[in-house]
């Protein structure tokens, strides 16, 4: 079988690579993204692989070995309390981490408005669905 990430990553990655995975959510979402995780390990033995998940699921992907970092994101809590300084405080803040650390390669997995966001938020060359693919149409358009 092919390996489905080789066109993703440029030539001068080969010999080290920076590789953000942005899959928040659901619980089985994340659970199915897990062997492409392992796939990219794979194929980039070196790399340094980070996943932005939310945070109720971030302990499950700190278990995979292929997962050098975790970035646990509060996306569900923020839009329970979508008028609080606070919310917006550590929105801000998730920005600024976010900005703060370049990748090489940010991938969006999710295909949703909020996931773009997040991709966006990010600093790297992205990748993500196109408009025919995802399933928010509008989210194809940050990659």
């Amino acid at each position: 079988m092919k390996n489905r990430l080789s066109g993703l990553f440029p030539p001068r990655s080969r010999l080290m690579s920076d590789i953000l995975f942005i899959k928040t959510s659901s619980l089985g979402d994340v659970i199915h993204h897990m062997p492409a995780v392992s796939d990219a390990r794979r194929h980039r033995p070196q790399a340094r692989i980070g996943w932005v998940v939310e945070e109720a699921f971030a302990p499950l992907v700190r278990l995979h070995r292929a997962v050098d970092s975790v970035i646990p994101v509060a996306s569900r809590r923020w839009r329970a309390a979508p008028f609080n300084p606070a919310t917006w405080r550590e929105i801000g803040a998730f920005a600024r981490a976010m900005r703060a650390q370049p990748h090489e390669t940010v991938i969006d997995a999710q295909g949703l408005l909020r996931s773009a966001l997040i991709t966006r938020f990010a600093r790297g060359r992205r990748h993500g669905y196109d408009a025919e693919s995802v399933r928010e149409r509008a989210a194809s358009v940050g990659h």
